[in-house]
């Protein structure tokens, strides 16, 4: 199944908490800003898949307000396939 699910490219979607609490049924999950990159989670797998595929996407990715973990990953990734 996870091999399925790596396989599609399709990861879901990606929140950032910024106030803990309790959400309900029926109540809203409002986008109150984001970081003006439009990065996507597919483009995100695409980087973490082959780093090496689009020299604009991964920097455009690695400007983003993705999560530093996941930044250091790719760039991780990335000095790992200059090698």
């Amino acid at each position: 199944m996870v091999k399925r699910f790596y396989s599609s490219g399709k990861w879901g979607f990606y929140l950032r908490v910024i106030e803990e609490g309790e959400i309900e049924t029926g109540e809203q999950i409002v986008l109150e800003a984001h970081d003006g990159n439009a990065v996507t989670l597919a483009d995100v797998f695409q980087c973490m898949t082959n780093p090496g595929l689009d020299p604009e996407l991964v920097s455009k990715v690695l400007q983003s307000n993705l999560a530093s973990q996941m930044k250091q990953q790719l760039a991780y990734k990335i000095a790992k396939n200059k090698k």
